[in-house]
Protein backbone atom coordinates (compact mmCIF):
# COMPACT_ATOMS: atom_id res chain seq x y z
CA UNK A 1 0.00 0.00 0.00
CA UNK A 2 1.34 3.39 -0.97
CA UNK A 3 1.50 6.31 1.43
CA UNK A 4 1.55 9.95 0.31
CA UNK A 5 2.28 12.81 2.71
CA UNK A 6 0.93 16.23 1.76
CA UNK A 7 2.79 19.03 3.50
CA UNK A 8 5.01 22.09 3.46
CA UNK A 9 8.04 23.39 5.35
CA UNK A 10 6.20 23.57 8.68
CA UNK A 11 6.87 21.95 12.03
CA UNK A 12 3.78 19.80 11.80
CA UNK A 13 4.69 18.48 8.35
CA UNK A 14 8.27 17.85 9.43
CA UNK A 15 7.09 15.99 12.54
CA UNK A 16 4.95 13.69 10.40
CA UNK A 17 7.76 13.07 7.90
CA UNK A 18 10.29 12.35 10.66
CA UNK A 19 7.92 9.81 12.23
CA UNK A 20 7.44 8.01 8.91
CA UNK A 21 11.21 8.01 8.34
CA UNK A 22 11.99 6.72 11.84
CA UNK A 23 9.38 3.99 11.45
CA UNK A 24 10.99 2.90 8.18
CA UNK A 25 7.77 3.46 6.24
CA UNK A 26 8.10 4.17 2.55
CA UNK A 27 6.16 7.24 1.43
CA UNK A 28 6.09 9.93 -1.22
CA UNK A 29 5.68 13.65 -0.68
CA UNK A 30 3.32 16.11 -2.32
CA UNK A 31 4.40 19.63 -1.47
CA UNK A 32 1.55 22.03 -0.76
CA UNK A 33 2.28 25.66 -1.61
CA UNK A 34 0.73 27.57 1.29
CA UNK A 35 1.55 30.99 -0.17
CA UNK A 36 -0.35 30.10 -3.34
CA UNK A 37 -3.28 28.86 -1.25
CA UNK A 38 -3.13 25.26 -2.50
CA UNK A 39 -4.38 24.08 0.89
CA UNK A 40 -7.60 26.08 0.40
CA UNK A 41 -8.52 24.62 -3.00
CA UNK A 42 -11.57 22.40 -3.46
CA UNK A 43 -9.31 19.53 -4.53
CA UNK A 44 -7.26 19.71 -1.33
CA UNK A 45 -10.34 20.14 0.87
CA UNK A 46 -11.51 16.73 -0.32
CA UNK A 47 -8.58 15.39 1.71
CA UNK A 48 -8.96 17.79 4.63
CA UNK A 49 -12.09 19.95 4.76
CA UNK A 50 -10.34 22.30 7.21
CA UNK A 51 -7.65 23.02 4.61
CA UNK A 52 -4.74 22.21 6.94
CA UNK A 53 -1.53 20.27 6.51
CA UNK A 54 -0.11 17.73 6.90
CA UNK A 55 -2.34 15.05 5.43
CA UNK A 56 -1.31 11.43 5.13
CA UNK A 57 -3.14 9.22 2.64
CA UNK A 58 -2.57 5.48 2.59
CA UNK A 59 -4.09 3.79 -0.42
CA UNK A 60 -6.38 0.98 0.57
CA UNK A 61 -7.94 -1.89 -1.28
CA UNK A 62 -11.09 -1.19 -3.27
CA UNK A 63 -10.75 2.58 -2.86
CA UNK A 64 -10.91 2.61 0.94
CA UNK A 65 -8.05 5.02 1.57
CA UNK A 66 -6.96 5.94 5.08
CA UNK A 67 -6.77 9.73 5.43
CA UNK A 68 -5.12 11.13 8.58
CA UNK A 69 -5.08 14.91 9.06
CA UNK A 70 -3.26 15.49 12.35
CA UNK A 71 0.53 15.36 12.65
CA UNK A 72 0.39 13.71 16.06
CA UNK A 73 -2.00 11.05 14.78
CA UNK A 74 0.38 10.42 11.87
CA UNK A 75 3.21 10.03 14.39
CA UNK A 76 1.29 7.44 16.40
CA UNK A 77 0.20 5.62 13.24
CA UNK A 78 3.83 5.43 12.12
CA UNK A 79 4.90 4.19 15.55
CA UNK A 80 2.23 1.48 15.46
CA UNK A 81 3.48 0.27 12.06
CA UNK A 82 7.16 0.40 12.94
CA UNK A 83 9.31 -2.69 13.21
CA UNK A 84 11.31 -0.76 15.78
CA UNK A 85 9.74 0.14 19.10
CA UNK A 86 9.14 3.92 18.89
CA UNK A 87 6.99 4.15 22.01
CA UNK A 88 7.44 2.40 25.36
CA UNK A 89 5.32 -0.48 26.55
CA UNK A 90 2.34 0.48 28.76
CA UNK A 91 3.18 1.40 32.32
CA UNK A 92 5.25 4.03 34.10
CA UNK A 93 7.65 4.59 31.20
CA UNK A 94 4.73 5.15 28.83
CA UNK A 95 3.14 7.61 31.27
CA UNK A 96 6.36 9.65 31.42
CA UNK A 97 6.76 9.42 27.64
CA UNK A 98 3.25 10.79 27.04
CA UNK A 99 3.64 13.41 29.77
CA UNK A 100 6.75 14.80 28.10
CA UNK A 101 5.37 14.45 24.58
CA UNK A 102 2.19 16.36 25.37
CA UNK A 103 4.11 18.99 27.34
CA UNK A 104 6.26 19.59 24.28
CA UNK A 105 3.25 19.71 21.96
CA UNK A 106 1.23 22.15 24.06
CA UNK A 107 3.87 24.25 25.80
CA UNK A 108 6.67 24.42 23.22
CA UNK A 109 5.22 23.86 19.76
CA UNK A 110 1.92 25.73 20.19
CA UNK A 111 3.49 29.06 21.26
CA UNK A 112 6.09 28.77 18.50
CA UNK A 113 3.32 28.20 15.96
CA UNK A 114 1.70 31.43 17.11
CA UNK A 115 4.96 33.29 16.58
CA UNK A 116 5.22 31.81 13.08
CA UNK A 117 1.69 33.01 12.25
CA UNK A 118 2.41 36.48 13.60
CA UNK A 119 5.60 36.74 11.55
CA UNK A 120 3.64 35.87 8.39
CA UNK A 121 1.36 38.90 8.83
Amino acid sequence: MAIRLYGAQTGNSRRAAIALEEAGISYSVSRVDLRAGEHKTAAFRVLNPRGLIPVMVEEGKAGTDLVVTQSNAIMFYAASRSRERLTPDPGQEAALFFDRLFYFITEVIAPNGGAFALRAC
